[in-house]
């Protein structure tokens, strides 16, 4: 067997192993780090409570756009703000000034949306924040990675079979961003 050929099969299948199922185990691990001094939740649901699978550290940050000259805030400035906040979900709520970072609980794919409600100034700023599949966007990155890296047909034959939503699966919240205009 030629040696350059070889070599490009054990690349591939090493890369393939690497992007492969993992245990619902190892997804908790990698997904839900909490963080001993952030904030945490508190629960005025026990079912919910019991319900909890770990708990993801999430910073929360609020934003001032001032717009530059052609009115975008693009063009414009952002400057970090101290905001007296409150976090809702469902069966739990926390109490924060921003910037924070607090450690959000994951109920697997029973994760629902949260509402962060600040007040700045006289007014009230709500904003609502989707779970995201934690484990299935970890999946479709090593797909896209061996699509780019090693071979475009095995990307595309990954990502068909990654596809869906698995029930081991690990939810959780990206980092929060409240812009104040």
């Amino acid at each position: 067997m030629n040696t350059k050929v070889f070599f490009l099969c054990a690349s591939l299948m090493f890369v393939l192993g690497a992007c492969g199922p993992t245990t619902h185990e190892a997804e908790q691990e990698r997904h839900l780090q909490a963080k001993a001094d952030a904030i945490n939740v508190t629960f005025n649901d026990k079912a919910v409570a019991k319900d909890v699978i770990g708990f993801r550290a999430t910073s929360i940050t609020a934003i001032s756009e001032k717009s530059g000259g052609g009115g975008s805030a693009a063009q414009g400035t952002t400057k970090r703000l101290s905001l007296s906040c409150k976090l809702t979900g469902s069966g739990f709520s926390a109490e924060f000034e921003t910037p924070a970072v607090l450690n959000l609980p994951s109920l697997g794919k029973n994760s629902k949306s949260v509402k962060v409600d600040c007040s700045y100034k006289d007014k009230m700023i709500s904003e609502t924040y989707k779970a995201v599949n934690l484990s299935k966007t970890s999946r479709d990155g090593a797909v896209l990675a061996v699509g780019i890296v090693v071979c475009p047909i095995c990307g595309v034959v990954g990502a068909l079979a990654n596809g869906g939503e698995q029930d081991s699966d690990v939810y959780g919240y990206d980092r929060m961003e409240i812009a104040v205009k």
